[in-house]
């Protein structure tokens, strides 16, 4: 919960999601994979957890938003001449 609240949010997008990865990857192998393809199957299948799982490597690749949160500069690192 803490890890979407992260992403929705934009803190440490590229950390989150990383962090998210192998719990998108156990649901698509564990517990969606027997399932069939389709997502409207009874338990569901795999084609929606694959789709996240693709979604998290382009969110990686992308990283943090225009509107993220990010850390304050408390100081000025240019030097003045």
């Amino acid at each position: 919960m803490l890890g979407g609240i992260a992403l929705l949010l934009g803190v440490k997008t590229r950390l989150v999601t990383a962090g998210l990865l192998p719990v998108l990857l156990g649901a698509l192998f564990f517990a969606h994979a027997g399932h069939g393809w389709s997502f409207s199957n009874q338990g569901g299948g795999w084609e929606y957890p694959l789709f996240l799982v693709m979604a998290s490597f382009a969110q990686i690749l992308l990283g943090d938003g225009a509107y993220a949160l990010k850390p304050k500069v408390l100081y000025n690192n240019t030097a003045s001449a």
